[in-house]
């Protein structure tokens, strides 16, 4: 079992910062501000940034510095729509704690693949119904509760999201993750954590691009998490 679904099955409140580029020094920037893990990506372009990720033949440098870098559990975006069997067969092979796609480009045969544990994107299409499904599916381990539409991101979080994010952990049964397409900030934290979720994803709309940026959000969620 990966260390970071450990922590949440222990009843810890997690916090992952999906890094705005594969950098050593977002890594640790984000370690040092008390991410309890991070997360990475290949063969992506981000929404937001517009960044480009490459391959891991392009990436595996880098990506083997972060790994060997910090000491808290990293996860890996394998990829967007398109999952190359043998990449992801080579990357399950490096110490990577947790593979997280959208569900509805996630291949069946990746369910197979690595000892990693997997967690599962679900966007704006999920209803209750398919989250329940979600949960129900052998080898799906944590949900990122990713069920706000494009032309919602970066707007502040309201109550509305919070009856969502309430309604789909009660569905998916399993440790549920909401990840920061709303522009979320340390005061939404006990808000956030009364929904049921077993913790948060901040990326680039919460904690920026720059490494002291991401020292000081992830610091100021760390805070927050631990006096809610």
């Amino acid at each position: 079992m990966s260390r970071f679904l450990q922590l949440l099955e222990g009843g810890r409140f997690g916090l992952i910062v999906a890094l705005p580029a594969n950098s050593v020094e977002m890594a640790r920037a984000a370690e040092e501000g008390g991410a309890d893990a991070i997360k990475v990506h290949l063969n992506i372009t981000h929404r937001a940034t517009k960044r480009t990720f490459g391959s891991l033949e392009a990436e595996r440098a880098v990506l083997e510095e972060i790994l060997e870098a910090v000491k808290i559990p990293v996860g890996l975006v394998p990829a967007a729509e398109k999952a190359d069997r043998d990449e992801i067969t080579a990357a399950a092979a490096m110490p990577f704690d947790f593979v997280d796609m959208f569900a509805h480009f996630m291949p069946a045969w990746l369910l197979g693949v690595g000892t990693w544990s997997r967690m599962a994107a679900a966007d704006a299409s999920f209803n209750e119904e398919l989250l329940r499904g979600l949960g129900q599916v052998p080898g799906i381990h944590m949900a990122e509760l990713a069920l706000i539409p494009p032309e919602g991101y970066g707007q502040p979080l309201n109550v509305r999201d919070l009856a969502l994010y309430r309604r789909a952990v009660e569905a998916f049964g399993k440790p549920a993750i909401i990840p920061s397409q709303r522009r979320l900030e340390p005061a939404d934290v006990p808000a956030l954590r009364a929904t049921g979720a077993a913790g948060l994803m901040i990326g680039v709309l919460s904690v920026g691009e720059d490494p002291k940026e991401i020292y000081e959000m992830t610091r100021a969620f760390r805070e927050a998490i631990e006096r809610s």
